[in-house]
């Protein structure tokens, strides 16, 4: 379906819960090749699919403050295949008090 009348993008949460690492980086890399044209915000805990990303957000909550830093990723070079993982590039952080 998403091969046929493609959306400009897909909400997918924790797709990726019952899988292991392989699969996981599978589904990544199908996301990431098969389907350019389309945006995906994902929600994952798993390594796996974070290394296919453009953009990650990490949140964490310590001490009744919300901390959202945003890490982009280097871009891939065409011929070396999937990314290794992010950038030590931080871009923004912004802090909630709850």
């Amino acid at each position: 379906m998403l091969l046929f009348k493609p959306a400009p993008i897909y909400i997918l949460d924790e797709v990726d819960a019952a899988l292991d690492l392989s699969h996981t980086q599978n589904i990544g890399q199908m996301l990431r090749t098969h389907f350019t044209h389309s945006q995906f915000v994902v929600v994952s805990l798993k390594d796996g699919m974070f290394t296919n990303a453009n953009v990650l957000f990490k949140t964490k909550f310590v001490d009744g403050v919300s901390a959202v830093t945003r890490t982009t990723q280097a871009q891939p070079d065409q011929n070396k295949g999937p990314r290794k993982g992010p950038s030590q590039r931080p871009q923004a952080q912004k802090r909630i008090a709850n």
